[in-house]
């Protein structure tokens, strides 16, 4: 074994990498290779609110009807999650909440149709929103919109409160986009080329002169302002072409979205035209003076074109199940002092189409938007997803409409307008892979394209936080499938996520292979990576990304963690299988830079002799010997530890017969560690899944700990 672990340890990369590995009694079923259903769900997130605003709650099943183009479906699924009063705790064995119940916000703050005063005002109320407002479930994401970039995602939808306020702390203050140019020369004309004459010499009048001045200077004030009209239309145009592949780009994020679109808006004449009392006389008086030239009609009557464009945008909103909640941020107050040459403008109008039209809340001069924003959380807080499975539909992207009703007319009934047929994988464009990827690793959501098999135990060091090496094993058929090309680079990222959604610490991995030198070997085993997270006392969920970088195929495995609060408690580390007779490409992993210093001595040995665990052992048999270390903290030294075996099937009952064998003992481990080389033999089980429970007992000191790890009967 020794041979093993200096070539483990060898192959040292620049980079790191996470895992985790679950603990309880049942085994846990997303460790395995799950395959995807071919049968299409579709899931529809419903809001109901009465005439006075308040969610309608009670309702079940039978108070809905959903039509999927026009016709009448059975609702075949139904669930409710209601986040206006705190959840109740959940246990990490529960299984995941529903990403269709789920709400996303995006916060979206505009750079060029806002002042830089309420942009930072803004950013305050947003800060606040995310960290003290939004409830337990909810993710959040912040991006940026300007004419010249588009939208810039700065972080995607996430639960990580610290992050999404980091994330707003550092938006700074924008460049804004539109600025004026300094008007003031001080030559008017070139030197040496003046008249020395009077502007009107003795004898001439010079009121044709004004008359044919001001003809002139108005014919060019005219033009200017139709050529700035059309510069303005055309950065509005552009602004509404990036929102309409913003919604169709959300449709890869399963539930409601709500945009939190956080602007000034831009001027309501280009949809609404000139509505003040004198609106329209110039026009008038020009056209009675037959220079119809000078006509624009959309300064009268708004642009045709812009409406209908901005009525497709926000369709599409609809379509993927988005809301634009505009919020008017030109009325905040901030202490920061800015300076602008920009004239007024009354973007209101435009701010409350957007939200009309998708169903959203225009909320506008308010110097407080906690307010506001508590009755949009209370006002969407109760969600009902209703289900139902259509004909099969062939991934080709096609738009379906829905029509959701309720029993009571008198209801509001707030849900998307339809649905999109499922895309491959080579037609989404790279934003929509990765809002794919991201809410995957959000919500905790198991994806099985790429999957990858976790074991992440925590070793105490006498400090806080706790040593947690993790070993990560992605197998290599299923990396080599639909890859073409000599050479492949995978990216794998485990997240630590606590409790309260913290992300407390990462490993990063990117590992680049010679398919031509290693293939056989993926063929045959796959890729292990080990690498180590450093954990203070506490429950975490290991949420494991796999990447192949040239196909943007990924995997994501979520497992849980717990890592002891009592230093003087006894426990014992889940059982750990030690890898034998498979083929792994294997890969140490490097801390990043801001990682606290950890052990350097490899810590999975007994007595000295090193060892690999692997995260996927399994048994083809009945009385097939397989090797297990269990590791024991706060026993006596001096008496003998007693051990008992049994096995537990996903029905969380005893299974078969377990038989345990001691190889090995030592006692004189690190931090008063106890390790039981142990030979496991099962008999009676029929293939699947299931736990290997240990118990290890301590007579003399009257302490006992168990703990499980799964295994495959093949």
């Amino acid at each position: 074994m020794r041979s093993v672990i200096r070539l483990f340890c060898s192959l040292f990369t620049a980079s790191l990498l996470v895992g985790a590995s679950p603990s309880g009694d049942k085994p846990t079923p997303e460790r395995g290779v799950r395959e995807e259903s071919r049968v299409v769900v579709v899931e529809v997130p419903v809001n109901v609110v009465a005439g006075d605003g308040r969610p309608v709650q009670g309702l079940t099943a039978a108070d809905f009807q959903v039509f999927d183009d026009g016709k009448a479906q059975t609702i075949t699924g139904f669930e409710v999650l209601d986040q206006r009063a705190p959840l109740p705790a959940r246990a990490a064995a529960d299984s995941a909440i529903n990403p269709a119940a789920r709400r996303h916000f995006l916060l979206v703050f505009d750079l060029s149709f806002a002042s830089a005063r309420g942009v930072v005002a803004a950013r305050k109320s947003a800060r606040d929103f995310v960290v003290n407002r939004m409830k337990e479930l909810d993710t959040a994401a912040v991006a940026t919109y300007s004419v010249e970039t588009g939208f810039r995602l700065l972080i995607p939808f996430t639960g990580d409160r610290s992050q999404l306020a980091a994330t707003l702390e550092t938006l700074g203050l924008p460049n804004l986009a539109q600025r004026s140019p300094d008007p003031v020369g001080f030559l008017v004309a070139l030197p040496n080329r003046t008249s020395d004459g009077p502007f009107a010499t003795a004898g001439n009048s010079g009121d044709a002169i004004d008359a044919a001045m001001g003809e002139t200077i108005e014919n060019i004030q005219t033009m200017y302002q139709k050529s700035a009209r059309s510069i303005y239309r055309d950065r509005v145009t552009r602004m509404l072409d990036s929102f309409a592949k913003l919604a169709v780009s959300l449709d890869a994020v399963p539930g409601r979205k709500h945009i939190l679109y956080l602007s000034e808006g831009f001027d309501s004449r280009e949809l609404s035209g000139g509505t003040g009392p004198n609106a329209g006389a110039k026009e008038g008086e020009w056209a009675l003076r037959g220079q119809t030239w000078k006509l624009d009609n959309d300064v009268r009557y708004g642009n045709t074109d812009l409406k209908e464009m901005m009525t497709r945008a926000l369709a599409l909103f609809n379509r993927s199940d988005c809301t634009i909640h505009s919020i008017d941020i030109g009325g905040l107050r901030t202490n920061v002092s800015v300076v602008t040459t920009e004239s007024p403008v009354d973007g209101q109008e435009s701010l409350y189409a957007m939200a009309e039209q998708t169903g959203g809340v225009f909320l506008k001069n308010a110097n407080d938007l906690g307010p506001g924003l508590e009755k949009l959380l209370e006002r969407t807080g109760l969600v009902y997803v209703l289900a139902f499975q259509p004909v099969r539909i062939p991934e080709n992207g096609k738009f379906h409409t829905l029509k959701v009703k309720v029993k009571d007319r008198s209801w509001r009934v707030s849900a998307r307008s339809g649905y999109y047929e499922p895309k491959t994988h080579q037609q989404l464009t790279p934003i929509e892979r990765k809002l794919v990827m991201t809410s995957a690793i959000a919500s905790a959501t198991p994806k099985s394209d790429l999957p990858a098999w976790v074991v992440a135990v925590p070793f105490p060091n006498g400090k806080d936080p706790a040593r947690v090496p993790v070993v990560v094993e992605i197998p290599g058929d299923r990396l080599l499938a639909k890859h073409d090309g000599p050479a492949m680079n995978v990216e794998v990222t485990v997240y630590a996520i606590d409790a309260k959604g913290t992300t407390r610490d990462f490993l990063y991995q990117p590992v680049g292979l010679d398919l031509t030198r290693v293939r056989s070997t993926l063929q045959n085993g796959g890729l292990k990576i080990y690498g180590e997270l450093a954990l203070p006392p506490g429950q975490y969920m290991l949420r494991t990304l796999v990447r192949d970088a040239e196909t943007d195929r990924f995997g994501v495995t979520v497992s849980a963690l717990n890592v002891p609060s009592d230093p003087a408690a006894a426990f014992a580390l889940p059982p750990l299988f030690l890898e034998e007779g498979r083929q792994w490409i294997m890969v140490k992993a490097k801390p990043h830079g801001t990682a606290p210093a950890v052990a350097s001595e490899y810590p999975f040995s007994i007595d000295g002799e090193a060892f690999i665990p692997t995260a996927l052992a399994g048994t083809s048999r009945s009385g097939e010997a397989m090797q297990v270390c269990m590791i024991g903290y706060n026993f006596s030294q001096t008496s003998d530890l007693q051990y008992t075996g049994r096995a537990i099937g996903v029905d969380g009952k005893t299974h078969g017969r377990v038989e345990l064998k001691l190889l090995k003992a030592s006692d004189r481990e690190h931090t008063g560690a106890r390790k039981l080389l142990l030979q496991v033999k099962t008999w009676g089980l029929d293939p699947g899944r299931y736990a290997l429970n240990v118990r290890l007992d301590d007579a003399k000191a009257g302490r006992t700990a168990e703990n499980s790890f799964p295994f495959d009967v093949k």
